[in-house]
Parts: structure tokens; C-alpha cells; sequence
């Protein structure tokens, strides 16, 4: 039910210590974090899609794109 873009910022509204600012930047800095990853994975203007829309190789870089979002230490 969620979009490429929602589903993208996901762990940001998880994670600590993103949780935290999660209804200040959601609409913002979150957004253009989860846009500039979508680009880099050849999935820029996919972002208001649903993963059904999308084909197998697309939805496993979108999931890369969700492991990717928080900055993590270790993948």
C-alpha cells in the first residue's frame, strides 16, 4: 500500500535517531535523500509507483535504496 518513495523512507521512520525527526522531514530532507538514491539506481520518476508497477530488477534496487537510506555502518 505504500508507494517506491514510502516505502524507500521506511526505515527512517524506524531507526533511531531518525525516528525522532521523522514528522519534521518527512516531506523534505527524507524526501530528496530517498529521490537522489531512486536516481542513482535508475529509478528517478518511479518514486510514485507501487511495487506491482514495477518489474523484478526494479523492485530489488528500490529494496537496495531502502537499505541504503539511513547511512548505515554495515550492509
Amino acid at each position: 500500500w505504500f508507494t517506491i518513495r514510502q516505502n524507500v523512507m521506511l526505515p527512517l521512520k524506524i531507526v533511531q535517531p531518525f525516528r525522532a525527526d521523522w514528522r519534521r522531514k518527512k516531506n523534505g530532507e527524507y524526501r530528496e535523500r530517498a529521490d537522489a538514491l531512486l536516481a542513482q539506481v535508475g529509478l528517478a520518476g518511479f518514486g510514485d509507483k507501487y511495487p506491482w508497477q514495477l518489474s523484478g530488477g526494479m523492485q530489488q534496487r528500490a529494496s537496495l535504496c531502502r537499505a541504503l537510506i539511513h547511512d548505515p555502518t554495515l550492509l
